[in-house]
């Protein structure tokens, strides 16, 4: 398989207060599949996009919620960083998510 260079490869799940990994080609980050503890990678992030926001907390909104139009061009940024093999209709290659280990 090759790794087209800015595809996502990965969504990666950190517990609370958990740091995220760091955008670095010398460091690598033990990753784990969340419900088989053999399944085990090593990567080499170099580049790390939080995901999870929080918009809604204690009663408050915390950050602006973004508008229908931002929410549509967030998502199709998001499938344009899939690779191919990912988003064909036949046999696809299952997009990975794992824990930081």
């Amino acid at each position: 398989m090759k790794v087209v260079p800015g595809s996502a490869l990965i969504d990666l799940m950190t517990r609370f207060g958990e740091p995220s990994p760091e955008a670095s080609s010398t460091q690598k980050t033990l990753c784990r599949h969340p419900f088989q503890e053999k399944l085990r990678t090593y990567v080499s992030p170099s580049k790390v996009v939080n995901l999870h926001r929080t918009y809604w907390k204690d009663n408050k909104v915390q950050l602006p919620l973004p508008s229908l139009f931002e929410i549509r061009q967030r998502v199709q940024a998001s499938l344009m960083s899939l690779r191919k093999d990912i988003k064909r209709n036949l046999n696809p290659t299952p997009y990975k998510i794992a824990e930081l280990h």
